[in-house]
């Protein structure tokens, strides 16, 4: 994607990672945009994700892709390198720490995406 292109795609609540097909360049900075609605069971939230409401919660949040951010926030990761997962949420812009495929979840405990619904429209936009 060359700056000034946006690139789409689906990232739907029960999928552990999605392969978003797109591609990002270290050191470029980019603009993250998530619209829609997703469930965690019958919690109904956005990609900004919702705070542990439930004490099983808890015990269970050192185990998310991104320990320290909200529950299903959406968040990514380059897997080429391995590289930590990072939070995007419904709005930011982030420069690219690696070159890889991106690949974007709900922030959820990896055996609990089984009771997941719903889906967000990601736009990448390059914007630098």
């Amino acid at each position: 994607m060359e700056v000034g292109q946006t690139s789409q795609a689906t990232i739907y609540a029960r999928v552990p990672w999605n392969d978003t097909k797109i591609d990002l360049v270290e050191g470029s900075l980019y603009r993250f945009t998530a619209d829609g609605t997703w469930w965690d069971l019958v919690i109904r939230t956005d990609a900004d994700g919702y705070p542990t409401k439930v004490w099983p919660q808890a015990y269970y949040e050192s185990q998310r892709p991104v320990p320290d951010a909200l529950w299903f926030c959406l968040v990514g990761v380059v897997k080429e390198t391995d590289g930590p997962a990072f939070v995007i949420g419904r709005r930011n812009e982030i420069e690219a720490s690696r070159s890889g495929r991106l690949f974007c979840c709900a922030n959820d405990a990896p055996n609990f995406y089984f009771n997941n619904f719903g889906k967000v429209q990601l736009e990448v936009e390059r914007i630098r």
